[in-house]
């Protein structure tokens, strides 16, 4: 029966044999020189642009006076001269609409997709097969990257209702599922009877690969260790959709006695960047993103220096997204050749949502990192469950917490303490315990809330 199923699985991926076919290739090319990467993204990068200066409305006027076109042809010799082509934001996209769209992008087999944003509030994206091919491809590298093939089986815990269904699956979900051979379990608004039917039948199937909201995740492995439930020692977990914090990957790891894998990516571009068997940062998917780090002033950051990050897209050609902001804040590695063999270049870390970010008196950035060491790891006693720390004004920060047992009141104070060593002295620090912590609509945690610019 085994074998009946994974030769009809077969014949499955060799129906999808554009997608094998750029997974193939990638698997060579990512341990190309890191220079002949390069020249293959300027080259797909040349091509994108030329395409939405002459078939998308918004671009060609955005475009039209740029310094690199010469005789209606447009070429950069460099990705650093990428920084003279104005940003994308949400706005804009909301704005121009259909003036995003090319003007061939039905016979690229178009389809809308939308994202609902870390606030819910969603925006709509046109994206295409040649995207959704290259996205696929990204996937089965990334397994690959965890010793998975193509075939093996994965439990998918995840959190949008678009994607898990509430109720009855139609039977097409069923045979996908089937074909893709996974199981996928929805989280959102997962209770404890959840968890605990998730963790039997994780315990049952044992998958080569769990695929999860960090989130949520990490809410299994807590809450199998608080309670004194078994995981079996499983293969690899992929995480992603969130921030996998130091304890959060502890956790997970300990309860699942295997490795975790972070992920970063969103809908509207699909996977940028990936943690591979180094766990020495993210890898990012020069095939399928292109990444820039800014500062505020929309200045290239140093190497090292914590900005904003800015996405190019270079396999959706029915709405170009050319320097895009996506409303995440990382940081670029030092280029060193990694020891998996993969010559892409790394985020060391993706650290939360812009808007998470504090800000001082003073105009310092307070980075959603800090409060995830700061609560997580250096006052980590297991009295508190989760956290949320919201800053009201310049000097009042809320923290709601849930918690497991009595906090004790030198715990709070230190919080309080290292809050204000950063923030200033004058800051007001309160705390409200509370019995959880509403996530967003697509079912993430929002450790940290900056309410002074919303």
């Amino acid at each position: 029966m085994l074998k009946l199923q994974k030769l009809i699985r077969k014949y499955y991926f060799r129906r999808k044999k554009p997608i094998l076919k750029t997974f193939d290739n990638w698997i060579n090319d990512q341990r190309l020189q890191y220079k002949k990467i390069q020249e293959k993204q300027l080259s797909q990068l040349n091509k994108l642009l030329n395409h939405a200066y002459n078939n998308v409305p918004y671009y060609n006027k955005i475009l039209q006076n740029s310094e690199f076109i010469k005789d209606e042809y447009i070429e950069l010799s460099s990705i650093e001269q990428l920084k003279y082509i104005p940003f994308l934001t949400k706005d804009i996209i909301k704005k121009e609409k259909e003036q995003m769209y090319a003007s061939d992008h039905q016979n690229r087999k178009s389809f809308k997709n939308s994202s609902g944003g870390s606030t819910g509030v969603p925006m709509e994206v046109l994206q295409d097969k040649d995207f959704l091919i290259a996205n696929e491809a990204c996937l089965l590298l990334l397994k690959n990257w965890r010793g998975v093939d193509p075939f093996d089986n994965e439990i998918i815990i995840w959190g949008a209702e678009r994607d898990t269904f509430e109720g009855k699956k139609p039977l097409t979900s069923y045979i996908s599922d089937f074909m893709r051979n996974r199981i996928i379990l929805n989280c959102f608004k997962m209770d404890t009877n959840d968890i605990e039917r998730y963790i039997a039948l994780i315990n049952k199937v044992q998958p080569k690969m769990i695929r999860a909201y960090v989130d949520a995740v990490y809410e299994i492995a807590r809450y199998a260790r608080e309670n004194n439930i078994m995981i079996k020692t499983q293969n690899v977990v992929h995480t992603g959709a969130g921030n996998l914090f130091d304890y959060m990957r502890t956790e997970i790891e300990n309860s699942f006695g295997c490795k975790v894998f972070n992920q970063y990516g969103c809908r509207e571009v699909g996977s940028i960047a990936s943690e591979c068997s180094s766990h020495d940062g993210l890898h990012i998917l020069m095939e399928h993103n292109l990444v820039e780090i800014v500062d505020s002033n929309g200045k290239p950051c140093e190497i090292g220096e914590e900005g904003e990050i800015v996405v190019t897209n270079l396999n959706n050609f029915s709405m170009p997204l050319i320097r895009y902001k996506i409303g995440d804040i990382g940081i670029m590695k030092n280029y060193t050749p990694c020891a998996c063999g993969c010559n892409y270049p790394k985020l060391s870390q993706v650290s939360g949502r812009v808007g998470d970010v504090f800000i001082n008196s003073d105009g310092r950035t307070i980075s959603p990192v800090y409060f995830a060491h700061l609560i997580g790891v250096v006052n980590n006693d297991s009295s508190i469950s989760k956290y949320q720390a919201i800053q009201k004004d310049y000097n009042k920060i809320i923290i709601k917490i849930v918690k497991n047992k009595v906090v004790n009141e030198s715990v709070l104070e230190d919080i309080r303490k290292k809050i204000q060593y950063n923030m200033g002295g004058d800051c007001q620090v309160e705390y409200e315990f509370v019995n959880e912590i509403e996530t967003t609509p697509t079912g993430k945690y929002r450790y940290t809330i900056n309410e002074i610019n919303k």
